[in-house]
This record gives C-alpha cells, sequence and structure tokens, in this order.
C-alpha cells in the first residue's frame, strides 16, 4: 500500500459513528444544517441525515418529492423506527395537528395582534373600504381581504 494511502471507510460505518442511540430517539452528533437537521456527506453531495437512514434501514426514496417525516418531531433524530414517507402536505399536517406551526401573532413575521384583526373586523362590518383598513394598519389589501374573509387569523 502506498505511503499516504488513506482508505475511507464505507457510508454505513461513518453514519453510525455519527449517532447517539438511546431506547427513543437517536440522535445525530455530526453537522447539523440551519434548519437543525443532521447533514452526511454521501458519494460527493451532502444529504439531510434522516433521509439518509430512512434510505439505509428502508428502501430508497424514488421520488424527490416525499418528505422524511418525524413521528418523534426532534429534526436530529435519525431512528428509523421515528420516521415515516410522506408529501409534504402530509408533513404539514402533520405539523398542524401535533401544534408545531408558528401563526398569527406567534409568529416573528406578523404585523398584527389578535386585538387588530378584531379591530379590522369591525371596521370591515361597518363599511369600511379594505384600502382604507389596510392604511390604517401599515398592510396589504390582499392581506386585509384574506382577514375579513377568514381565510388567515381562523383561530379568531
Amino acid at each position: 500500500m502506498p505511503t499516504g494511502f488513506y482508505a475511507r471507510k464505507p457510508a454505513h460505518v461513518r453514519f453510525i459513528e455519527k449517532i447517539k442511540q438511546s431506547a427513543g430517539c437517536w440522535t445525530w452528533i455530526g453537522a447539523i444544517g440551519t434548519h437543525g437537521y443532521g447533514r452526511f456527506g454521501f458519494k460527493g453531495k451532502t444529504v439531510q441525515a434522516h433521509r439518509f437512514s430512512y434510505e439505509m434501514f428502508f428502501n430508497k426514496i424514488y421520488f424527490n418529492d416525499l418528505d422524511v417525516c418525524h413521528k418523534c418531531d426532534n429534526r436530529s433524530c435519525v431512528n428509523p423506527n421515528h420516521l415515516f414517507l410522506g408529501t409534504r402536505k402530509d408533513n404539514m399536517q402533520d405539523c398542524n395537528t401535533k401544534g408545531r406551526t408558528t401563526s398569527g401573532e406567534k409568529s416573528s413575521l406578523s404585523k398584527l395582534r389578535s386585538v387588530d384583526v378584531l379591530k379590522i373586523r369591525g371596521l370591515w362590518e361597518t363599511g369600511e373600504s379594505r384600502a382604507n383598513i389596510a392604511k390604517i394598519f401599515s398592510v396589504t389589501e390582499s392581506n386585509i381581504y384574506s382577514i375579513t374573509k377568514r381565510k388567515s387569523w381562523r383561530n379568531i
């Protein structure tokens, strides 16, 4: 063998070395991406660790539009028994069902509070135009439309 030759470990061995296994979640202790999901180098690419885990233990994911979802809601978990395949819609419904979405004034992007939404609906019911309401609250007319039609802020 030439001096300095480095034989890389097989992917499944490297993968297992980056897991802290427990009776519940298997926590990824390797690189973590900006959204909290594990990242793993495979065949010259960086892949999500939980997707790699699903494929390693179950089967190749033949459709890129399928998500690998977490039953445990732990983004760093790669336990194959905690993972399931679903569409983006399935994943978002699971997220909503478990109360993991941020909506209304809890969202850091929200310009309005619950009391504002109630005032907007009150103004609309008294005949104020959406354009005027939008100016008052410094939001778009389409935002006011969604609020008055209860397409957004449905919880109020």
